[in-house]
């Protein structure tokens, strides 16, 4: 988990480098994570939440809006002092995790199931080798700042959606 009210970069640095263990030692790593922290009611972190300014929801409608980790806007919340290194965090996190065979067969495997152009399938295994390439060599520099690749998949993003 991450983006915690009171979280370090040494403590987002940490959790990296325990995902790269737990993938190193398990034979087939899932870690789809870390989750970013939603702040519930009743906790204590709640409480420290609502200290650095967060307004929870007040309905169950609200609730039921809320971007709960998965979306860009989400690493914007009030309590989160270097939204920039957990957004890299997430973004990253899968590709960190597992092997550069792996990222291709997925990618394969995903564009053959929504029937994506051969392409379009190239285009998206290039980018996620040099993401896996670039994301490796952030957390070995400990160099998060200008995260110029999320805004790029962020568009890719959207255009995918058209």
């Amino acid at each position: 988990m991450t983006g915690l009210p009171n979280e370090t970069t040494e403590d987002v640095c940490l959790t990296v480098e325990c995902i790269k263990k737990l993938c190193r030692i398990l034979p087939l790593p899932k870690i789809l994570g870390p989750a970013l922290y939603l702040p519930l009611p009743g906790s204590r972190m709640f409480d420290d939440c609502q200290q650095y300014g967060y307004k929870a929801p007040k309905t169950i409608e609200e609730w039921a809006e809320i971007d709960s980790g998965y979306g860009f806007s989400a690493y914007e919340r009030p309590w989160i002092k270097d939204p920039d290194i957990v957004r890299i965090l997430w973004f990253y996190s899968i590709l960190i995790g597992i092997s550069v065979k792996k990222i291709i067969r997925v990618i394969k495997r995903y564009s053959e199931l929504v029937g994506y152009s051969k392409m379009k399938e190239i285009i998206l295994i290039v980018l996620a080798v040099l993401g896996s390439i670039l994301g490796r060599t952030r957390y070995g520099l400990k160099f998060f700042k200008f995260p110029i690749e999320t805004v790029i998949f962020k568009k890719f993003r959207a255009l995918n959606a058209q």
